[in-house]
């Protein structure tokens, strides 16, 4: 009880001061944490993204299929402009 005490309150003992917020355990939490950011980055590179699947479109074709569905939405049909694209 008194090691939690020293690590969680504030008190005489601890200089008042608990040790989880001291520079030396607030870096370990950092160090912990991109730790494990980088073991689930490096878990998860062998699956692909979204964007992974959609590469093959193009901006002619993406404004075809946005204008389809506008269109069965009942709105108007947007223009492709090529200064824009």
């Amino acid at each position: 009880m008194i090691k939690l005490k020293s690590l969680f309150i504030p008190h005489h003992g601890n200089l008042h001061k608990p040790h989880l917020t001291r520079w030396s355990m607030l870096s370990v939490f950092g160090l912990v944490i991109i730790g494990m950011q980088l073991a689930f980055n490096i878990a998860v590179s062998g699956h692909p993204g979204v964007l992974g699947y959609a590469t093959s479109i193009d901006a002619g074709s993406l404004n075809s299929l946005s204008n389809a569905q506008r269109t069965a939405n009942g709105l108007p049909a947007l223009a492709y402009n090529q200064t824009l694209a």
